[in-house]
């Protein structure tokens, strides 16, 4: 993520390469950012508190999987490949990050 990498490569911004407003931390990168709190929300799965409080991934899942049923933890795990591919689409491709699609194909 851009704020582990900005301590490495010191002209790297280490805020989100999609909101540009928080630094890119995984959580922030899969649940906080703007665009990926809508996503989430799209999807209804009941674990927004969860992502809100969560420090680390393995916190949210921890917390998340005793909660989440086995089709919903399914619907989560492909909502966060969506998430993380397009983040990557925006990094690597320089695509615009849009919310058209990512629900619909889940």
């Amino acid at each position: 993520m851009n704020y582990n990498a900005a301590h490495r490569i010191p002209q790297r911004s280490p805020l989100c390469s999609i909101c540009d407003d928080y630094e890119e931390t995984i959580i922030h990168a899969m649940f906080r950012c703007p665009w990926a709190d809508r996503t989430w929300q799209d999807s209804r799965l009941p674990m927004l508190h969860e992502a809100a409080i969560a420090n680390t991934m393995e916190d949210f899942l921890g917390m998340v999987r005793l909660k989440l049923s086995e089709k919903e933890m399914r619907l989560l795990w492909v909502v966060v490949w969506r998430v993380w591919y397009v983040r990557n689409s925006v990094v690597f491709r320089g695509k615009e990050a849009s919310y058209l699609g990512i629900i619909p194909y889940c």
